[in-house]
């Protein structure tokens, strides 16, 4: 009753004429005192409006399920509708609501009563809050997101990853991932809901991409350089043949590989596409001591004793490190004149060098026991008589043949005049040759 006193205090109403299950009107007195004073007492009239028995209808009460209820602007709702949707009951009687006040064209919260009454006897009214809104949508902040193959997203990290969110503050829901496989490098598309106020939002669309980690493979897993290469990264890559799925980037690191120094090195080659990281590949680089000759060829002659020490003398080899081996030269026939390829090897640090071939020419030994000889005036000269003269002796030609230029000599005239004696191979190159003279007498 907002009863007050301006000092003292207020004594409790006696009630006890107040007949609360009976309608009607009662009157109680308000007292109280200050300083031992009683104050002015006061008439409070109580109303009671229902009765359960006898004499009239309890008033009835309303409840509602929700205490507010939303409407997309330019919508007409009827206060049936708007009733029903906030789950208005009343213990007796009828319901209405005053919609009056509501202007569903402008989004805004509206308060309107909802009122009751049975057979006269109205009900309390109570208030519900019709909130009209604009359509609520979905936004999102990252319509398209990722992920790498076998590793499954939540519904709560699809939205994150969005950026997802509705306007006016609504709430999103669960997001459906029964249609994308995860395990499946592909790109699948989703739908994202959401509601404000009860009010579905305009779903968005997320795409997700599933990406298959990318993958490094080379064509050759060993390489081989000589010692003291200036090798480039870019150099190995072509070599192995290194190339990385998904429109990546390769690189191979070289920190650890001493072209000076033979060996075998470890390299990985690494890469990464759309900022995921590929399994590394390993490459064995392997540096080679290097042989070097300064002779390809080397001449003997036929009957000569070969060591290897005197064969790698004779041909200048060299290694850039470690030691040579000595070389097989089983296949040489000393006694047959001849070319003979033999390979020249040697290692350091366990590591082989590329065998570098040394040829061995066997020359047949020629032997001229006179340079120079006579013969009378009017000789005539053949091949067979200067080979007998001259002491001329061919030993171990095998297929070479000895071959007697004389076509200088004038037999008629005096003089002396020169005589080629030559070794010819089976092609007709010259393997030695030997200038004797021949002196026409009287």
């Amino acid at each position: 009753a907002g009863a007050t006193i301006n000092t003292g205090a207020l004594d409790a109403p006696d009630l006890s004429g107040v007949n609360f299950t009976t309608a009607g009107s009662y009157t109680v007195t308000i007292t109280g005192s200050s300083a031992g004073y009683d104050a002015r007492p006061a008439t409070l009239t109580v109303q009671i409006t229902g009765s359960t028995g006898g004499g009239g209808a309890a008033a009835p009460k309303i409840t509602l399920a929700k205490a507010a209820v939303a409407y997309l602007a330019g919508s007409s709702p009827s206060s049936a509708q708007v009733l029903g949707d906030a789950g208005a009951q009343t213990t007796a009687g009828s319901l209405a609501v005053d919609l009056s006040s509501v202007d569903f064209s402008t989004p805004g919260v509206y308060p309107v009563p909802v009122t009751g009454s049975d057979d006269g006897t109205a009900a309390i009214p109570v208030e519900l809050a019709v909130d009209v809104v604009s359509q609520p949508a979905v936004t999102l902040g990252s319509p398209k997101i990722s992920t790498l193959q076998g590793v499954a997203l939540s519904s709560d990290q699809v939205l994150a990853d969005a950026g997802a969110g509705v306007s006016g503050g609504g709430t999103l829901a669960l997001v459906d991932l029964s249609g994308v496989d995860f395990n499946l490098a592909g790109t699948y598309t989703v739908k994202v809901g959401g509601a404000v106020s009860g009010l579905a939002a305009t779903p968005a669309t997320v795409t997700i991409t599933v990406i298959a980690p990318p993958v490094v493979t080379v064509a050759h897993s060993s390489l081989s350089y000589p010692s003291g290469s200036s090798v480039s990264s870019a150099d190995l890559l072509t070599a192995a043949g290194a190339a990385i799925s998904g429109q990546g980037t390769a690189s191979i690191d070289l920190s650890g590989v001493d072209f000076s120094t033979p060996g075998v090195y470890a390299a990985q080659v690494v890469g990464s596409a759309n900022g995921i990281a590929a399994a590394p590949v390993v490459v064995d680089i392997t540096v080679r001591p290097v042989i070097s000759l300064a002779h390809a060829t080397v001449k003997v002659a036929g009957g000569a004793k070969l060591t290897a020490a005197s064969v790698l003398k004779a041909a200048g080899a060299k290694i850039s490190s470690g030691s040579l081996a000595a070389p097989n030269l089983k296949r040489v026939v000393t006694t047959a004149a001849g070319s003979y390829t033999v390979e020249l090897d040697g290692t350091a640090n366990g590591v082989s060098a590329t065998a570098v071939p040394l040829t061995i020419v066997v020359n047949p030994k020629l032997t001229v026991a006179h340079r120079t000889v006579k013969i009378a005036r009017g000789t005539h000269v053949t091949a067979k008589l200067l080979t007998k003269k001259l002491g001329i002796t061919l030993r171990d030609g095998g297929s070479e043949k000895l071959k007697l230029s004389f076509g200088k000599v004038k037999p008629r005239k005096r003089g002396t005049y020169p005589v080629t004696v030559s070794v010819v191979g089976a092609h007709g190159a010259t393997v030695t040759s030997v200038t004797v003279h021949v002196t026409v007498t009287r």
